[in-house]
């Protein structure tokens, strides 16, 4: 692998690596048993496709961050990546399965551009929407129907993974999944 391509896997890996020690840390007081999903990949889309919403300073250093010049460059290796999961699963019944159930629902006092809308369906097959979070019972449902209608048959089933409440942060403006 290049050099370059080990060096944005890396950072990636230990961002992701922060969050789930945070977790990890913040769970462990409450003497609870806990199980954490992580995956550097999604969370590289995530950061992909919100560079890809980026504007100046945020979007230079969101660019940097992920290794890129721009974002041509980002939507790319994206592309390369999920290409070489996609034909190895096709090709290899033991090969990992790439499988993104994702969805970026924003606040509806947030507008998002019909060019980012389009840009997350067609290359990221994710869908971008706006929401009403005071609401949070019936995005929660509304979410846990979506993924479970949008998700391949053959997957186990969806239902119940967005949590309640959906945030307890006041300032919570986006449920990206």
């Amino acid at each position: 692998m290049a050099q370059g391509k080990e060096e944005k896997i890396d950072s990636c890996a230990q961002v992701a690596g922060r969050i789930l020690l945070k977790e990890v840390i913040k769970k462990s007081d409450k003497s609870e048993y806990i199980n954490i999903l992580l995956s550097p990949l999604s969370f590289h889309a995530v950061l992909s496709m919100t560079a890809a919403g980026a504007t100046g300073d945020t979007l230079n250093q969101m660019l940097q961050f992920l290794g890129v010049r721009n974002i041509d460059d980002l939507n790319s290796n994206f592309l390369k990546m999920a290409a070489v999961f996609e034909s190895n699963s096709e090709r290899d019944s033991n090969c990992p399965d790439l499988s993104f159930v994702s969805g970026i629902w924003v606040s509806y006092t947030h507008e998002l551009k019909d060019s980012f809308k389009e840009l997350v369906n067609t290359l990221y097959k994710t869908e971008a929407k706006s929401v009403d979070f005071q609401r949070k019972e019936e995005v929660v449902k509304e979410a846990n129907l979506w993924a479970s209608v949008v998700k391949r048959p053959h997957r186990r089933s969806s239902q119940d993974r967005v949590p309640q409440p959906i945030y307890n942060d006041p300032f919570c403006k986006c449920l990206v999944f």
